[in-house]
């Protein structure tokens, strides 16, 4: 196993790293969508379920955190 320092100055290993997060964000945003448009699911999404479950007015800081 690296260092974290020698890691951080791999092009390579920041690229895959990169790609990864985007892949996963990309996917929480598919999911979200295909939540919104299946009639099943009483358009429960991620956003709905968080924002209903969220007690004080600290939605947005919520919302940030998980999108």
């Amino acid at each position: 196993m690296q260092p974290i320092n020698q890691l951080l100055d791999q092009d390579a290993f920041i690229k895959k790293v990169q790609y990864l997060i985007i892949t996963l964000f990309l996917l929480l945003i598919a999911f979200d969508i295909y939540l919104a448009v299946d009639t099943t699911t009483d358009n429960d999404t991620i956003s709905r379920i968080i924002k209903n479950h969220t007690d004080n007015g600290l939605y947005v800081l919520t919302f940030f955190g998980v999108h």
